[in-house]
């Protein structure tokens, strides 16, 4: 049986329950894919709301 990973899941059990990562386990490459994904999101968001801000407080105030 092939193991399938989804996100923190590593596995299912003997009894068809999920399997998740625990400390100091290896991350699976399809779980470091996923990450990477969503850190790529989460930096997109920051640079966007840290640019609304810098523009708010340089803004010319008329």
């Amino acid at each position: 049986m092939a193991a399938k990973y989804v996100y923190g899941v590593k596995g299912k059990d003997d009894q068809g329950r999920n399997q998740y990562l625990r400390p100091n386990d290896e991350p699976t490459p399809f779980y470091l894919e996923q990450a990477q994904e969503v850190v790529r999101k989460q930096l997109a968001l920051s640079g966007y709301r840290l640019a609304a801000m810098l523009n708010e407080v340089f803004s010319e105030k008329k």
